[in-house]
């Protein structure tokens, strides 16, 4: 008659699931480098550094993406060169590939802005010349809403320059890179 042992059986140790460490100084997790995750057709998404900022996605693709909001702060010759009316650009990137979605964005007028003529130009880095936003736009008395973006990129707020024979009018030397004043 053979006999069969018991083996003891593993015990099983309940092992910690990966977390980010904490930093030192702050004692919290580390944060994602994205502002929102997975983001949602139709859901609100308000820059948690600008409650102006805020960004409704009308098509997006599958799986959808992260993306993160930042500000920018220009040095005040950028800002003259620029022609914008606050030190603050908003720079909006992305996991999710250009062309694949479309959103509405909300950006906020500086003081300085409002009851003004304005324009929104992009570009993809502070240095570079701004294209205008050519997309609809709606301004209200503080804010300004871009409609069926579909792509991500540095936005600002512009005194918009006049150009051409408006610009001579005004005593510029040429038709090019004068702005209202």
């Amino acid at each position: 008659e053979a006999t069969v042992e018991a083996t003891p059986s593993p015990t099983l140790e309940s092992t910690p699931i990966a977390s980010p460490e904490p930093t030192a100084e702050a004692g919290t997790p580390t944060p994602s480098p994205w502002t929102f995750e997975n983001v949602e057709l139709g859901k609100e998404y308000i820059a948690p550094q600008n409650n102006g900022v805020k960004l409704t996605f009308t098509k997006l693709p599958s799986p959808a993406g992260n993306i993160k909001i930042e500000e920018i702060k220009l040095l005040p010759d950028q800002q003259l060169v620029l022609g914008a009316f606050s030190d603050t650009v908003y720079d909006i990137t992305s996991t999710m590939e250009n062309g694949t979605f479309s959103y509405n964005l909300t950006l906020p007028l500086p003081l300085s802005a409002q009851g003004k003529n304005i324009e929104v130009k992009s570009g993809e880095s502070v240095n570079q010349i701004f294209d205008n936003v050519d997309q609809p736009k709606e301004v209200t008395n503080d804010t300004v809403t871009i409609t069926g973006l579909d792509h991500f990129t540095i936005f600002v707020v512009v005194n918009p320059a006049p150009s051409g024979s408006a610009c001579i009018t005004a005593g510029a030397d040429t038709g090019t890179g004068c702005y209202a004043t």
